[in-house]
């Protein structure tokens, strides 16, 4: 593929987003590995867009920790001149958004993946970071 949308990470981390899994896993190495699999791509030619966390539903509506780790990686990004599209930013901005996951989770405390809304909300940011990176028009 020429790009590659990446939503990974979640699974290393419990509700709260602490760093859990593989026991014993910093924060910090949770990040390295992400940036390796971001180099990986990019040394085989793609482009890659690193996604960002999901919401966490214990990290209540600010979703401090997730935006936190966000802005680590999408610092060192910006450091290598790479692109980035977060949809938890622009999740959390709408006036639906609560602990649940407002109108894109069914209910974020039973069912960490987003729904339809939330679906077409991440495919929507996709298409944007496309457009901007690539200077097209949609």
């Amino acid at each position: 593929p020429k790009t590659v949308f990446l939503s990974i990470g979640a699974n290393n981390f419990d509700d709260s987003c602490n760093a859990s899994y593989p026991y014993g896993t910093s924060t910090g190495q949770i990040a390295d590995c992400i940036k390796n699999i971001i180099e990986c791509i990019e040394i085989n030619g793609a482009i890659p867009f690193w996604m960002g966390l999901p919401p966490f539903e214990e990290c209540g509506a600010a979703q401090d920790k997730p935006l936190t780790f966000n802005a680590l990686i999408q610092n060192w990004l910006v450091s290598k001149n790479l692109p980035s599209c977060f949809y938890l930013e622009r999740m959390i901005q709408d006036k639906s958004w609560d602990a649940m996951g407002g109108r894109f989770f069914n209910n974020l405390a039973y069912d960490k993946h987003p729904n339809e809304a939330g679906n077409r909300l991440i495919a929507e940011i996709c298409a944007e970071a496309l457009a901007s990176f690539n200077k097209i028009d949609l």
